[in-house]
């Protein structure tokens, strides 16, 4: 359940294994690290997704669908289902996400590096469960730039600046955005 993507080049296809470490995940407790742009081509469900820190890693990942693809993330087994850990990386999720936790505990979407990193929904993010979104410093940046769906909270610890994009749309979502700063010069800006 713990599976490595890098694209052999071809076609960047969640569905084709030879681009994966240790075949193709696709259940609530599979772990994903990703080090290049990957196209999701149908529905999958996945425990965490992380962008690698490797030096092989791409700089900049975008996930994309195919065919109304969902990517749906579940926390199970892990307290950071979602991760970016690459320095100055950005990882851009350009289809649905949906975060459905199996779990009561803390969920964090978390931003790993010390230095300038981001991580932007640009399709939907659907919270059917609270999410906290946190990083290791005051440059990391939390793009919405599509829908905020569903009625779970969205809350921002430490360490995060929180853009909401021109194409953000946050009608549907009938949970709470809640800002949990701690009054520090290292909490959320």
């Amino acid at each position: 359940a713990v599976s490595t993507f890098k694209s052999a080049g071809v076609d960047n296809l969640w569905s084709n294994a030879a681009n994966w470490s240790a075949g193709i995940p696709n259940d609530e407790g599979a772990k994903v690290t990703v080090y290049s742009d990957l196209i999701v081509d149908s529905s999958v469900t996945v425990a965490q997704i992380k962008m690698s820190n490797n030096a092989d890693s791409d700089d900049s990942v975008t996930i994309t669908a195919t065919n109304s693809s969902v990517l749906t993330v579940t926390g199970a087994g892990v307290t950071q289902p979602i991760q970016n850990n690459n320095s100055g990386g950005s990882f851009i999720f350009n289809l649905p996400v949906v975060f459905d936790s199996s779990e009561d505990a803390v969920e964090l979407l978390q931003l790993n590096s010390g230095a300038d990193q981001q991580i932007t929904f640009s399709s939907s993010l659907t919270l059917n469960d609270e999410l906290t979104v946190r990083g290791k410093n005051k440059l990391h940046d939390f793009n919405l730039d599509g829908s905020l769906l569903g009625a779970g909270n969205l809350k921002f610890g430490d360490k995060v600046q929180a853009n909401f994009g021109t194409a953000y749309d946050g009608s549907a979502h009938t949970g709470d955005i809640i800002v949990a700063g701690t009054g520090t010069d290292n909490d959320n800006l």
